[in-house]
């Protein structure tokens, strides 16, 4: 029991520090399967980012509408909505109905993440050379501060949605840090 835990902080550590090459030519995030098993792609072409669905099968690409580019979106559980980073903030798009709400409004909030249960999305919120973490609840449309301004980044849940993982740099060196779902503060 204890290996496989140790073996999944590992992977997820490498997962998380192995540098992405060639993302600025062409970015699939999330690898998870949207409607009838497209790819979400946010390609950059001639300096305008652009976002597609990728049929994986016949390699046909199709536009999103109503949205230009997707940046690092995240899908919901249910397969329904996707949350990205836009400018100012973070939105959430519905694919039954191709419309977008806005969630966030400030102009460096980033790496949202869906709660395995679908319930609240976490994210980066960063202000004067530092970010903290933050919690959106989509039931109560309420946003709760997680931790200090401290470099806390790319934030992820456990597959149980009892624990984040993180990286920050509040100790002098980048490290990998895990913390149980709580409420430092809350804003909004």
């Amino acid at each position: 029991m204890m290996n496989r835990r140790r073996w999944f902080w590992i992977a997820l550590l490498l997962i998380l520090l192995i540098p992405i090459g060639v993302f600025i030519l062409i970015r699939v995030l999330p690898p998870s399967p949207g409607p009838d098993g497209m790819l979400l792609v946010s390609r950059t072409e001639d300096g305008v980012g652009r976002s597609y669905w990728l049929n994986p099968e016949s390699s046909e690409l199709t536009a999103v509408e109503n949205v230009a580019y997707l940046d690092r979106p995240d899908l919901a559980p249910n397969g329904q909505q996707l949350v990205y980073s836009g400018w100012p903030g973070l939105y959430i798009y519905d694919l039954t109905d191709n419309t977008v709400h806005q969630i966030t409004d400030g102009e460096r909030d980033s790496d949202a993440r869906w709660s395995p249960d679908g319930s609240s999305i976490i994210f980066v919120n960063s202000r004067n050379f530092f970010s903290a973490l933050f919690r959106y609840d989509i039931a109560s449309d309420e946003l709760h501060q997680l931790t200090d301004y401290q470099n806390d980044l790319e934030p992820d849940w456990s597959p149980d949605g009892k624990r984040i993982v993180f990286t920050t740099s509040r100790d002098g060196f980048q490290e990998l840090y895990t913390m149980k779902q709580m409420v430092l503060t809350c804003s909004g």
